[in-house]
C-alpha cells in the first residue's frame, strides 16, 4: 500500500511529467454527465461519491474513468475549496466530465491499485480500462497545477479524450424534448446484461473510431420518476407491496409516454418496452430514428430466431429511414443461427453465446443509426 503523510509533491515522473500533448497515450473516457452540473459549486459538488466495492467492480470491469481520493473531513479546508471551486469544477463543467470520488478512509486499508494516498490532500487519478494510467496530487498548494485553470486544463487535455456518452436524468430529458433541438438518446439500465453488452462492445468502440460525433445522451432508467418511485423499484408480482406496484405502474406509464412500448409497428418502440433502446428525436421532440437491441428470442432447440424488433415490415416506417439510407434491404426475418458445437451450460454463458450470434446484425443496425443521427454521415 502506498501511503504518504508528508507534504511534498509526488514524483512519479511518467505519471506527472508535463510535456507536449502528443507525448501521452490519451485515455478514452466513455461516459460524461449533465446531471448536477447546474448546482452550486461547493463541497463535493459536481462529483459522484462511490464506495470501495464499487471502485473494485469498476476496476474488474476494466472501465476507464476519473477518480479523486478525498478526505471528507477536509471539505472545509480553504486549500481544497479553492482548487475544487476555481480549477477542478470549471474544467469538469466545460467538458461534461464524470468524476467519481472516494473517501481516503475507505481505501487506505484496502488494495490501492497503485494510487498514491496522501492524508488530508487529494489525489486525482485517470484509469484506463481498469489500470491506473496517470495521477497527480494537490499537496503543493502553490503549484500551477493547483492554482491555474489553464495549467490544470493542459495537464488533463494531454491525457484524456472527452466522453461522447453523456448521462442525463428525466428532468434534463424533458427539457431537451421541449428545446426544439434534435438529439439522440440511449435508454439503458444499470445491471442489465443486454445494455452492458451493447455499451461495452459496440458503443465503446464506435466512439473510439468516431471521435467527432455529436453526443449520445444516456438515461439510466434506474432513477426516480422512471423505475423508482420514492426510492422503491417497481414490481408486479402477486406478493409485491403497494409501493412496488405503484412504482411498476409508473414505469409502465413512462414507457408509454416516451414511446418505448408499442402496440403496432407504426410506433417506434417494441412490445411492452425494452432496454437498450436508442431513439433520435427531431426538433419537434418526435422520434424519427429508432432501434431496440439484443431483445431477440432464439429457440435453443433449433437456434432459430423466433422474435425480433428487426423485421422487414418496418422498412416503410419513418423511424427506419436510416436503415434505407444505409442500403440495408433485409433485416432478421427467418434467421437460423449455428448451434454451439458443444452444449453450453449456465444462463450467463448461454446469454453470451446469443449476444455473439446477434452482434453482427445489431452492430450493423446500431452503426447505421448512429452514423445517421450523430456521426459523420449526419445531414448538415
Amino acid at each position: 500500500m502506498k501511503k504518504a503523510f508528508f507534504v511534498f509533491p509526488l514524483t512519479l515522473l511518467p505519471l506527472c511529467a508535463c510535456g507536449p500533448i502528443d507525448e501521452f497515450n490519451k485515455v478514452d473516457l466513455a461516459y460524461g454527465t449533465l446531471i448536477g452540473m447546474s448546482e452550486e459549486i461547493k463541497g463535493t459538488s459536481h462529483m459522484k461519491q462511490i464506495d470501495y466495492p464499487t471502485l473494485r467492480s469498476m476496476v474488474l470491469e476494466k472501465q476507464s474513468f476519473l477518480l479523486m481520493v478525498h478526505n471528507d473531513g477536509g471539505i472545509g479546508c480553504s486549500c481544497y475549496a479553492d482548487w475544487h471551486d476555481d480549477v477542478l469544477v470549471p474544467y469538469l463543467k466545460e467538458h461534461n466530465l464524470l468524476l467519481y470520488w472516494i473517501d481516503y478512509n475507505d481505501i487506505v486499508e484496502e488494495e490501492d491499485y497503485g494510487l498514491e494516498l496522501v492524508s488530508n490532500h487529494e489525489t486525482l487519478a485517470i484509469f484506463d480500462e481498469g489500470e491506473l494510467a496517470y495521477q497527480h496530487d494537490n499537496v503543493d498548494q502553490e503549484s500551477d497545477w493547483v492554482t491555474s485553470r489553464a495549467v490544470f486544463s493542459e495537464w488533463m487535455d494531454a491525457r484524456i479524450n472527452y466522453p461522447k456518452m453523456i448521462y442525463i436524468d428525466k428532468a434534463i430529458l424533458d427539457e431537451k424534448l421541449s428545446s426544439s433541438m434534435e438529439f439522440t438518446l440511449l435508454f439503458t439500465q444499470s445491471g442489465c446484461p443486454d445494455c452492458g453488452y451493447l455499451e461495452s462492445h459496440f458503443l465503446k468502440q464506435y466512439f473510439i473510431d468516431n471521435r467527432d460525433t455529436d453526443y449520445l445522451y444516456v438515461l439510466d432508467t434506474v432513477q426516480e420518476g422512471v423505475r423508482l418511485l420514492n426510492g422503491v423499484a417497481g414490481n408486479n408480482d402477486e406478493d409485491a407491496s403497494e409501493a412496488e406496484k405503484a412504482a411498476y405502474a409508473q414505469w409502465v406509464e413512462f414507457k408509454k409516454d416516451y414511446h418505448l412500448s408499442a402496440e403496432s409497428i407504426e410506433q417506434p418502440g417494441y412490445k411492452e418496452g425494452f432496454v437498450p433502446t436508442i431513439f433520435h428525436y427531431d426538433v419537434q421532440g418526435e422520434v424519427d430514428g429508432a432501434g431496440v437491441f439484443y431483445n431477440d428470442t432464439i429457440d435453443e432447440a433449433t437456434w432459430k430466431l423466433t422474435d425480433t424488433y428487426w423485421t422487414s415490415d418496418k422498412l416503410d416506417q419513418p423511424y427506419f429511414t436510416y436503415i434505407n439510407d444505409a442500403k440495408i434491404d433485409t433485416l432478421m426475418d427467418n434467421v437460423t443461427f449455428k448451434a454451439p458445437e458443444t452444449p453450453i451450460s449456465g444462463a450467463a454463458n448461454i446469454r453470451e453465446y446469443k449476444h455473439e450470434l446477434l452482434a453482427p446484425y445489431h452492430e450493423k443496425y446500431a452503426k447505421a443509426l448512429l452514423d445517421w443521427s450523430i456521426g459523420n454521415q449526419k445531414e448538415q
